[in-house]
């Protein structure tokens, strides 16, 4: 398993800072806790389903894809790439 270095953090630290350690991982961030120096535990975002219709359902979606692929490729710019797709269609 490949772990980013960006993405642990201490138990200290998690003591510490632990209402802005969870504001990240409530927007998305993956994060691994240590424990003098061993790895314990992952901390992820709870994605839960709500029951949406129509267009809410979609915006849902293109949020979640959006997100997705911004945290793949930091210079994705959704809107530039919404707008190819309805000059192609």
């Amino acid at each position: 398993m490949l772990i980013d270095t960006n993405q642990i953090i201490t138990k200290t630290q998690l003591r510490k800072n632990l209402a802005d350690v969870l504001m990240l991982v409530k927007e998305g961030k993956e994060l691994v806790v240590s424990d003098r120096g061993e790895l314990v535990a992952k901390m992820s975002p709870v994605m839960i389903k709500r029951k949406t219709s129509g267009v809410g359902q979609f915006m849902a979606e293109v949020k979640q894809l959006r997100e997705k692929l911004s945290r793949q490729n930091p210079d994705f710019d959704s809107l530039k790439a919404l707008r190819e797709m309805r000059r192609e269609s």
